[in-house]
């Protein structure tokens, strides 16, 4: 079995000291491919350094929505950061809207057209959008929809069910992190989206209630152990559905 890790901020402080051990660890245990995802202009720098040092590692550049909210000043910076390693990064992300926070509704109008410049990009450059929806969902999928992008993951997936069938409709991929160990939403949602359409990630270094410690991208075996029972399949023939579809998504070669 082989496993991936979709979404995962491998630059933040909190790996700094144990990222050997982290990627040793995942590599020793199957998994084969983590995508590295930044959210301004300094996590990408770091990003990308990272991702020269390791082969497993694989790029992607965006603006979280909250830098609209406490950050707006790094915008124009990090887009060039973005366009000057065009070559270099598998996706765009993360990228979205997010309307959690008190704030965050005066600021609606910013995301939307901060994503719309991502779903632009990714037309233009063929690349997947690695997309942050948090009590955002509809305003998203409009935007995706009108540009009429066509290689979407929707990170973290949280929304109803409704919306989920319209995301699976429009053929963006859903990946699930290890809160669907003890969600019960998240759960129903991983029973009522295809396995052709699901994708595993971490979101580290998020912490989550199931594990101590450190969240490491080995966890997405956790997390496809939990979809497999979900779904009613064999751990080995989920893992590697799951391969096939990051591999459609992101186009890279898994040996």
């Amino acid at each position: 079995m082989r496993f991936v890790d979709t979404h995962i901020h491998i630059s933040s402080n909190e790996y700094a000291n144990y990222l050997n051990d982290v990627i040793n660890e995942a590599i020793m245990k199957k998994v084969v491919c983590i995508i590295a995802v930044s959210e301004d202009y300094d996590s990408g720098i770091k990003t990308l350094e990272i991702s020269k040092k390791y082969s497993i590692i694989h790029p992607a550049l965006g603006l979280h929505p909250w830098v609209v909210i406490y950050n707006k000043d790094v915008i124009d910076i990090t887009i060039k950061l973005i366009m000057d390693n065009i070559k270099s990064i598998v996706a765009f992300g993360e990228v979205g809207i997010d309307l959690k926070y008190d704030g965050s509704r005066s600021k609606l109008k910013d995301m939307m057209e901060l994503l719309k410049l991502f779903a632009d990009l990714s037309i233009e450059y063929n690349k997947p959008l690695n997309v942050h929806s948090r009590y955002a969902v509809k305003y998203v999928l409009d935007i995706l929809e009108e540009k009429e992008v066509q290689k979407v993951q929707l990170h973290w997936f949280a929304g109803s069910i409704s919306e989920l069938r319209r995301a699976i409709k429009l053929g963006y991929y859903i990946s699930f992190t290890p809160c669907i160990i003890y969600s019960k939403h998240i759960q129903k949602l991983a029973y009522e989206t295809p396995i052709e359409y699901i994708l595993t990630e971490t979101d580290g270094p998020i912490k989550y209630r199931t594990f101590s410690g450190l969240t490491k991208p080995t966890h997405v075996i956790d997390v496809v152990r939990k979809l497999s029972e979900i779904k009613n399949i064999s751990i080995d023939n989920l893992a590697d559905r799951i391969i096939e579809n990051f591999k459609i998504l992101y186009d890279i070669s898994i040996d």
